[in-house]
């Protein structure tokens, strides 16, 4: 999951190095050879300010192609798109990923979260001045974080909100070291930010509006250093985390997900652990129990629904349904058998993709944006679910089931809301045997917006 002094520094970029290698594309060629191989990058979804990097300013209802590249890492915030550069070996009969120095961004400058002085319409790499390794790449809505392999975070973009804690400065169009210690694990919400440190504290700092930093915390903007949370040891200790756009999520060695902040989605008194965490600050706690008894090994937000991982490849999502954000189309009781507020279930519930034949599809990565989630299976299929008025789930209307829509769209080419992982078609990839099913290696969110990276 999250290793001390390892170069992936978050579970992201772990889950990116040991999950995503596939076949060579040609079985003839020499397994022997060390041969860097690119990747072809597709973008879809919102595009008001450039974000796909596509060159203009036009949205994408289906996945189009955009370039060849070699990414470790991508992400997106409101609307700025951000990757960084990863060189893929072929050993033997798979790939293996390292990552490399560059940063690239795109999209909306409005806050100085590109990294540079314009918008760019196409991904153009900025000056970070850092010769360290990039384990991962983070985006709030109008801010960024490059998290490198030495532990040091490096922040621009918006400060409104003391999000990269520079306190009386509102905006950073280049890249500054933020004031912290060593980071192992980041993620961003809306406003606010979580880490985990080295030594294994939980650090949070931002907007607090609605108690995502902790009660003791201000309730408008935290200024000054971050709020620092320990948790009990029998629960032990954090190695993951994740942030949605009033709420963070803390995922522990022991398999204990904790939730804080606003918490009206993610639980319900009696059918769910009610504690605290640093003494008084309230906190949903789910125990593995609440996963089928297996380990949790990556953790995602959306706006307001939690996604978690098991070692065996199930996911489990809870919090806002009403745009199809879970998942699961037919939410009801597993307590009681009668049907919940089809706007949100509080529980962990398992997500089915297309295996209703009795055969088990296994997920290797989630990633969510503000409404809408991408996975990726072993077999390197691509899935997406949720809210779609822009596309960002990538399925054109003609392609999908009524069952597995909700359609608001008023006959638009797009389903507004999809609501059961739907696969994404992309284009086949041409190889020295031909046309073959293009193998999603790496996938990537904005908040309406979406990436996948295929070989």
């Amino acid at each position: 999951i999250c290793i001390v002094n390892e170069i992936y520094s978050d579970i992201s970029s772990f889950l990116s190095f040991y999950r995503f290698c596939v076949p060579f594309p040609c079985e003839n060629e020499r397994p022997g050879s060390m041969m860097v191989s690119p990747s072809k990058m597709f973008a879809w979804g919102a595009n008001t300010h450039g974000q796909l990097g596509t060159g203009d300013t036009t949205d994408r209802f289906e996945p189009e192609y955009i370039q060849d590249a070699n990414v470790s890492v991508v992400t997106g915030g409101g609307s700025h798109s951000v990757y960084t550069d990863g060189t893929y070996f072929r050993l033997g009969f798979k790939y293996a990923s390292f990552p490399g120095i560059d940063v690239y961004t795109c999209g909306s400058n409005s806050a100085g979260q590109v990294g540079r002085e314009n918008s760019p319409l196409h991904f153009q790499k900025i000056d970070m001045e850092s010769k360290y390794p990039v384990a991962s790449v983070i985006c709030g809505w109008d801010f960024t974080f490059v998290l490198q392999s030495d532990g040091c975070l490096l922040a621009f973009g918006s400060n409104a909100h003391n999000q990269l804690l520079s306190n009386k400065i509102r905006r950073i169009s280049k890249p500054i070291r933020a004031s912290l210690p060593t980071v192992r694990c980041v993620a961003a919400g809306l406003r606010h930010v979580i880490a985990i440190s080295a030594s294994n504290e939980v650090l949070l700092w931002g907007s607090n509006h609605r108690g995502q930093l902790g009660s003791t915390a201000s309730k408008t903007i935290k200024d000054g250093p971050p709020v620092c949370l320990k948790l009990d040891k029998s629960h032990g200790c954090p190695v993951a985390c994740s942030a949605g756009a009033y709420h963070s999520v803390i995922l522990t060695d022991a398999g204990f997900v904790f939730i804080i902040g606003e918490l009206k989605y993610f639980g319900e008194d009696g059918n769910v652990s009610i504690g605290t965490i640093s003494g008084d600050i309230p906190a949903y706690m789910f125990t593995p129990d609440s996963f089928d008894g297996r380990p949790i090994v990556q953790t995602a937000s959306g706006w307001s629904s939690v996604f978690a991982l098991t070692d065996t490849g199930v996911l489990f999502t809870w919090g806002r349904a009403d745009l199809g954000q879970l998942g699961r189309p037919h939410l009801s009781d597993c307590h009681s058998g009668s049907p919940r507020n089809p706007e949100f279930d509080p529980f962990p519930g398992h997500v089915s993709f297309g295996d209703d034949d009795g055969s088990v599809t296994r997920i290797v990565d989630i990633k969510a944006g503000a409404e809408h989630s991408l996975a990726v299976d072993s077999d390197g299929n691509l899935w997406t679910w949720g809210w779609n008025e822009h596309g960002m789930c990538g399925i054109p209307k003609n392609t999908i089931s009524e069952n597995d829509s909700l359609d608001h769209s008023g006959g638009t080419k797009h389903c507004s809301c999809v609501v059961q992982p739907s696969r994404v078609n992309l284009l086949p990839l041409s190889t020295c045997q031909g046309l073959r099913p293009a193998k999603t290696r790496l996938i990537g969110a904005g908040y309406g917006h979406s990436f996948a990276y295929v070989v």
